[in-house]
């Protein structure tokens, strides 16, 4: 495994703070983002810049007049593990800045630019106008190599969504589509697409987690069920779907409201949380945990075993069959590094390792600190704990092939094979 001190990213600037976001690991190269903190809890994007290795050089890689005034022009990178998956599997990395013109009052451009890493030049794909009083810009999600989704969130009501602008871009013919289905409008859940983009996988869920939680399980929450038969869609509906993006562009294209998916891959509706957990360029992984409520009145015995459980699922972004993959306690983490399963568990002594192949124990941690917990498992090596105290939080990085403590940081990060480090202990 590779390590990278962000310090060098930073350039030992410490004031005002920076902080460092990779988006781009090559062999002899790593692309990132410099934000810089604008009070106490907000920042911008100053730039993008590259870093080579071999002398430590570092070089600014976007350009034109937003470099001038990031904050101004809105500099936007997408960084979900979603968004980098895509950066890592294409020769681009894409970016936005927001411009108005003197000459056009009330007017926007939301222009969208990618650097092509190979060529070391900057192209723009394409701009598109929107009236700053009755729309506003938060930034894009990639959905696959090709493609990118743009939101304009409607100033007039948060809650009608349809009122919303949805646009599907291709990335690399700048086709631009508008979405009017009121599922994907509304939806606050996950996308993406297959590494062909001939599968558009959608994620139906209309609240967070927890909040969904409370409101179906709490006796403080009554739910009018009239209402969500009059609205367009049903807020504790949890499914996942998929599309054929063909189709679900031509329809677009007729201005479909209510596109019907190719077919439903699996859903538990109000039985219960489902939700996304994350994905790799072959598989999306999710998890189902039924209500405890609905398993005890189940009057199947299969059901009862699940009180306290979650399943865990993998779907075949290229032919879109599911699997079951694992039953663990609620409490377990769910890894997937290279589609290889594994289950953490904790408790107040230790950490361990599971393989859900064969059920077997990989390792076992004995933690150090009562406040330590786990944080993250990466290349099927390297174990990372977070130890949080009331001063400064940092990180310990164990190597489970051989027991010993690599060294303890103050921040960490992770991205295609690179250890980022800040401030070893």
């Amino acid at each position: 495994m590779e390590k990278i001190d962000l310090r060098i990213l930073k350039n030992y600037q410490q004031l005002p703070k920076v902080n460092i976001k990779a988006v781009k690991v090559m062999q002899d190269r790593i692309y990132f983002l410099k934000y810089i903190s604008d009070g106490k809890y907000r920042q911008y994007l100053e730039g993008i810049y590259c870093y080579y290795k071999a002398d430590e050089k570092i070089i600014r890689v976007d350009n034109g007049f937003h470099t001038r005034d990031p904050k101004r022009f809105y500099l936007f990178v997408p960084v979900s593990d979603e968004d980098l998956l895509s950066f890592s599997n294409m020769n681009y990395i894409v970016f936005s800045t927001i411009v108005q013109y003197l000459d056009e009052k009330d007017m926007a451009h939301i222009i969208l630019y990618a650097i092509d890493v190979e060529k070391n030049r900057q192209l723009e794909v394409f701009s598109i106008k929107y009236n700053v009083n009755e729309f506003m810009y938060s930034g894009f999600r990639m959905l696959s190599d090709s493609y990118a989704l743009i939101e304009l969130g409607n100033k007039h009501s948060e809650e009608e969504k349809e009122l919303d602008k949805l646009y599907l871009i291709n990335i690399y013919d700048s086709q631009i589509d508008e979405i009017h289905d009121y599922y994907t409008k509304y939806t606050t859940g996950f996308m993406c697409m297959d590494k062909k983009s001939e599968n558009f996988y959608v994620e139906e869920v209309y609240m967070d987690e927890e909040h969904e939680y409370s409101v179906i399980n709490s006796d403080m929450y009554e739910i009018n069920t009239q209402e969500i038969e009059r609205s367009h869609v049903n807020p504790f509906n949890n499914n996942i779907k998929v599309y054929n993006l063909k189709d679900f562009i031509e329809k677009s294209r007729q201005k479909d409201k209510s596109i019907e998916p190719t077919y439903i891959i699996d859903s538990l509706g109000d039985k219960g949380i489902m939700r996304v957990i994350g994905s790799t360029r072959d598989y999306i992984y999710y998890k189902k945990d039924f209500y405890d409520k609905y398993l005890r009145q189940s009057e199947y015995f299969e059901d009862r075993l699940l009180i306290g459980k979650q399943e865990i699922f993998a779907i075949d972004k290229n032919t879109a069959e599911m699997a079951k993959i694992a039953r663990m306690d609620i409490e377990d983490c769910f890894c997937y590094e290279n589609d290889e399963p594994v289950k953490i568990s904790q408790d107040n002594t230790s950490i361990k390792i599971f393989d859900l192949h064969d059920k077997t124990q990989i390792y076992e941690y004995k933690k150090i600190n009562s406040n330590e917990n786990y944080y993250k498992y990466i290349l099927n090596h390297y174990l990372i704990t977070k130890v949080e105290n009331s001063n400064r939080n940092f990180y310990r990085i164990i190597d489970i092939k051989t027991g010993k403590l690599e060294f303890e940081c103050r921040e960490v990060q992770y991205l295609d094979n690179v250890l980022f480090y800040d401030e070893i202990i």
